[in-house]
């Protein structure tokens, strides 16, 4: 792709847990060689979450404030090795904004269920529709509601916050329908961080 002259947008992620960071450096030297100076390839870097299921404590969730300074050391490693990161994407309106809050957005399974959202794959609230053979996609508007018009539109918190240009309270539609409270971005939790990645963006520019 970074052989071609074409037009696109692409965006690397890589999750990394507390052990292995310490190797994500050496998959950036990789990348740079590949993509420095490339500003259709942007990189981002996120701490693996824990997002329920079996696995409970054994898992290799990484949070807090440590992931978010490991987060900041691999952005500034990429920004050193001339890759751009795409951190600074959320701080824009409409930047930290879910696509399952889009009503354009959708996930197709491969029985034909149409989902918003890509987390919650078995949580009946997230099929939205079907797909018939017609090319119909079937979608149930109260269903779709409860994704697309879950907002800041009522939330006062969101109305009075710094950062909802950017989230527009639609940040993880999931978030408020499963526990009904305001989902804020990481972007806006850890904004210093945040603001440090997107200036030095700026400077490599």
């Amino acid at each position: 792709m970074a052989e071609t002259d074409a037009d696109f947008r692409v965006i690397v992620r890589t999750n990394f847990t507390e052990a292995n960071s310490v190797h994500v450096p050496e998959l950036i030297d990789q990348l740079g060689g590949l993509y420095a100076g490339d500003p259709r390839f942007r990189v981002i870097y996120r701490p693996v979450g824990d997002w329920g299921g079996p696995q409970g404590e054994e898992s290799e969730a990484y949070a807090g404030k440590q992931a978010e300074m490991t987060k900041l050391d691999l952005c500034s490693n990429a920004t050193e090795a001339g890759l751009t990161t795409a951190d600074d994407v959320f701080l824009r309106p409409n930047g930290s904004v879910c696509y399952a809050a889009s009503p354009w957005s959708f996930v197709i399974r491969p029985n034909g269920v149409v989902n918003k959202c890509t987390v919650a794959l078995r949580d009946p609230r997230n099929a939205v529709g079907r797909l018939d053979a017609e090319g119909d996609l079937g979608l149930d508007p109260e269903l779709m509601s409860l994704w697309v018009d879950n907002d800041d539109a009522t939330d006062s918190g969101c109305h009075s916050c710094f950062f909802r240009p950017s989230c527009q309270g639609a940040h993880c539609p999931l978030v408020r329908i499963q526990e009904g409270t305001r989902p804020c971005p990481p972007q806006k939790v850890w904004i210093g961080p945040t603001i440090t990645t997107a200036a030095s963006n700026g400077r490599q520019r």
